[in-house]
């Protein structure tokens, strides 16, 4: 099988600038579509702890706007890999930070605030990601935290605007470990005051 700036990440998980480099000179195709749509760059926002290879790659030309075929970018691997450096250098670079998955409208900010450090969470409403955007189930951001119990979270959102009323009250309301929480219970209390 000859390697390709696809194979690469599935035989050694951290790819070094150098290995990039050769295979560029090479010929190999920066913007190469695997059978799940992902490009080299998505593979490398998973993957990479290299901002020097990331650069490499963009560099080179690869596309920060490509899409798998659910829709994920670059930010949604960096975001799913909890890599808070990747996720800085592609917001740097422009990527999309109200890109959303094809099957669920999940955005980048949703996806963290379920799981991403919450340092990630920052770096996405810093750079303009809709705290009040919801998937296609009615999730909004501070839902998502909610159910995850994501105290931390769920504070960020709200010192940054998040939209409180009484659907999200209702939404607290049924999530009883939750709602007994210091924020949980300043939800409940700045509605009905």
């Amino acid at each position: 099988m000859t390697e390709s700036l696809l194979t690469i990440w599935a035989a050694d998980r951290e790819v070094l600038p150098d290995k990039i480099r050769e295979l560029l000179a090479q010929g190999c195709d920066i913007n190469e579509v695997a059978i799940d749509g992902q490009t080299p760059l998505i593979k490398a926002s998973y993957y990479s702890n290299s901002i020097e290879v990331l650069q490499i790659m963009l560099d080179a030309g690869a596309n920060i706007s490509a899409r798998d075929d659910m829709g994920r970018t670059v930010l949604f691997g960096a975001v799913l890999a909890n890599k808070i450096n990747n996720v800085r250098f592609f917001i740097q670079n422009r990527a999309s930070v109200n890109a959303r998955l094809l099957e669920n409208g999940l955005t980048p900010l949703l996806v963290a605030c379920e799981a991403a450090s919450l340092e990630i969470v920052k770096a996405l409403i810093d750079a303009g990601a809709g705290i009040n955007t919801k998937d296609s189930h009615g999730y909004s951001p501070i839902m998502v935290a909610i159910q995850a119990n994501r105290e931390d979270v769920v504070q960020e959102l709200l010192n940054h605007g998040a939209r409180v009323d009484r659907e999200l009250v209702s939404f607290v309301e049924s999530f009883a470990d939750f709602s007994k929480t210091e924020v949980g219970q300043k939800i409940k209390d700045s509605c009905y005051n």
